[in-house]
Order: structure tokens, then C-alpha cells, then sequence
């Protein structure tokens, strides 16, 4: 979702939702956590929108 926060600026927020069986298992857990993958995301499309 992208809203308007100002003149010159808004919000991007954004999430993944895993579902299935296999989600429950700890091993397949640790290997969907996006959260570093999303980190670089939103560093990369900071810098690409304040140029």
C-alpha cells in the first residue's frame, strides 16, 4: 500500500503472509523470514526515489 503522507512524501508498506502446512515446521520457518530481504528493499527504493 502506497498513501500520501505530505507535499513530497509518502508511505510504502508492504508484507508477506505464508500459509500451508509445512509454514508450522521451525526449518521451513527460518528459511521464509524476509525480513533482511525486505530491509534491502526499502533501503534500495529510498535511495532510488530521493535521487
Amino acid at each position: 500500500m502506497i498513501e500520501e503522507t505530505g507535499p513530497k512524501s509518502v508511505r510504502l508498506t508492504h508484507a508477506e503472509t505464508f500459509t500451508g502446512a509445512l509454514v508450522a515446521l521451525p526449518f521451513v520457518r527460518r528459511k521464509l523470514d524476509v525480513r533482511d530481504a525486505f530491509g534491502a528493499m526499502n533501503t534500495a527504493l529510498k535511495q532510488r526515489a530521493e535521487q
